[in-house]
């Protein structure tokens, strides 16, 4: 699984973040489905809700799993001056599930 960054966008009362999830084909042999989120603070120690707004798929997509997401954070400290995103994967069956951790991506403000 990879998560990639494809835009953020700042406005006087949000922060916009438009992210891809990529899955390797093989890991659908194992596992049915693959659900990236972010988690964010901020660099004055404030924590963030990171809610998706939605999702798709493109139609060359790899796998049913390659999604487009977006997401919005509102009411962030105006004495911050980054953010800090921790993305995550959760992927599972009707089994179980497992979390993924990725590296942390900083966004100045």
């Amino acid at each position: 699984v990879a998560i990639l960054f494809k835009e953020v966008r700042k406005t006087p009362l949000t922060f916009n973040i438009y992210y891809q999830q990529l899955v390797d084909p093989a890991l659908l042999d194992d596992w049915t489905a693959v659900e990236a989120e972010l988690k964010a603070t901020d660099d004055l120690g404030n924590e963030y809700k990171v809610p998706y707004n939605g999702g798709f798929t493109e139609g060359g997509a790899r796998t049913r799993e390659d999604l487009q997401w977006s997401a919005t954070i509102h009411n962030i400290d105006p004495q911050a001056t980054k953010l800090i995103f921790h993305p995550f994967a959760t992927v599972s069956t009707l089994e179980g599930a497992k979390v993924i951790h990725f590296e942390d991506i900083e966004v100045e403000l």
